[in-house]
């Protein structure tokens, strides 16, 4: 079973995508998939992707009409890890990220992992400071009272939680 699906979201990402796969396929822990949900890109982003000839990276259409939770709740319906991961196309993770998460994980009985965010030039780095938390009921409240300060290429969280909740929420006012 994999452990870990990695959702990435593209639209014209050809400046980008690169580095950002690389991320993931240098991970010290190798029990992975990618996922690329591409809106319609016209730009080299898919030409760049299908170049890893990688069976770990699988590719879908969307057109998610402004909506990038539409592109994201698709990556999650194709996923077959127990963990998702999500990760913007201009981003890059550490390659002890998922290393890091999968200790996590065994440790402590949590339903997601995030970390903070190091900003680099043009695009981010994200770094192993690792956070994690048992949710609270009602979960905005929660969330808003601890500060949300959660970027969202740094969030792995349990697959099942998000099927029981009905995935992201794609309303227009929650963009």
């Amino acid at each position: 079973i994999i452990k870990f699906s990695i959702i990435i979201p593209i639209f014209n990402s050809e400046k980008y995508i690169s580095k950002c796969i690389n991320s993931i396929i240098q991970q010290n822990y190798k029990n992975w998939e990618i996922i690329i949900i591409d809106n319609n890109s016209t730009d080299r982003s898919i030409k760049i992707v299908k170049s890893f000839k990688n069976k770990k990276i699988r590719i879908f259409k969307i057109n998610n009409k402004g909506i990038i939770a539409k592109s994201r709740n698709l990556g999650i319906k194709k996923s077959k890890g127990n963990w998702i991961a999500f990760l913007d196309s201009d981003d890059y993770w550490n390659k002890n990220k998922l290393n890091i998460c999968e200790k996590i994980i065994k440790n402590e009985t949590i339903d997601f992992i995030y970390h903070d965010l190091k900003v680099e030039s043009e695009n981010k780095i994200l770094i192993p400071n690792m956070k994690s938390a048992k949710l609270k009921r009602p979960v905005i409240k929660y969330l808003l009272l601890s500060g949300n300060i959660i970027g969202n290429s740094s969030v792995v969280v349990r697959r099942s939680l998000l099927i029981k909740v009905g995935l992201i929420d794609t309303s227009k006012k929650m963009i």
